[in-house]
């Protein structure tokens, strides 16, 4: 990533289900918050409002938000899209978003795949603190930052930093890529699973 002084565009990326519960609240706050700051920011949102107990409500806050705020221009939102297609949008984007409620049940115990598909694609991620499993992968990764979901500015504040050290970003581009081809190949997972089945097949 480069400075913003020298760039066109800077790009923030969510990938999945569209939901207050997924941090949708804080996403847009963060954006408006850095409207002012910077002249030239996006947020994509590569899913859609998916929920089926809060997908009317959650749309109907995000329009009417984006709205008031005049971020219209500065949110684009892809829809559903087919698993294979998700790296080309994640691709050459800046920042990736997962920013988890504290209380989403979704990930109290296992890890966002979006956190490994924007991991995959060299992305450094902005991550909510509290939730185990994406704390350890930013921790052992060193490819990201935790942040306070709950605190916009605490995020906002987050990006800037990163957009302002292109030294630090340009590391958590390589850590990302090193760590999932480390721990993340396939080659690897088929090996150790192979192990795991000898193993229990012995115990028989």
């Amino acid at each position: 990533m480069m400075n913003n002084e020298n760039k066109s565009n800077l790009v923030l990326v969510y990938e999945g289900e569209i939901s207050k519960e997924k941090g949708l609240v804080t996403m847009l706050e963060t954006l408006h918050i850095l409207s002012k700051k910077l002249k030239n920011i996006k947020l994509l949102f590569i899913g859609s409002f998916s929920n089926k107990h809060t997908a009317e409500s959650d749309k109907r806050f995000f329009e009417n938000y984006i709205s008031k705020m005049n971020l219209t221009n500065m949110v684009e939102v892809t829809g559903w899209v087919p698993y294979k297609e998700v790296p080309r949008y994640l691709n050459s984007r800046d920042i990736g978003l997962v920013l988890l409620r504290l209380w989403c049940r979704s990930y109290r115990v296992s890890i966002p795949v979006k956190a490994l598909d924007m991991l995959s694609c060299g992305l450094p991620i902005v991550a909510s603190k509290g939730n185990i499993e994406l704390e350890n992968l930013i921790k052992k990764s060193k490819a990201g930052v935790l942040v306070d979901s709950e605190n916009p500015e605490d995020v906002a504040n987050t990006i800037l930093s990163l957009i302002g050290d292109s030294n630090t970003v340009r590391t958590m581009n390589e850590n990302a890529i090193n760590y999932m081809g480390k721990y993340h190949n396939w080659n690897i997972l088929k090996e150790n699973l192979s192990s795991v089945l000898e193993e229990v097949y012995s115990k028989r």
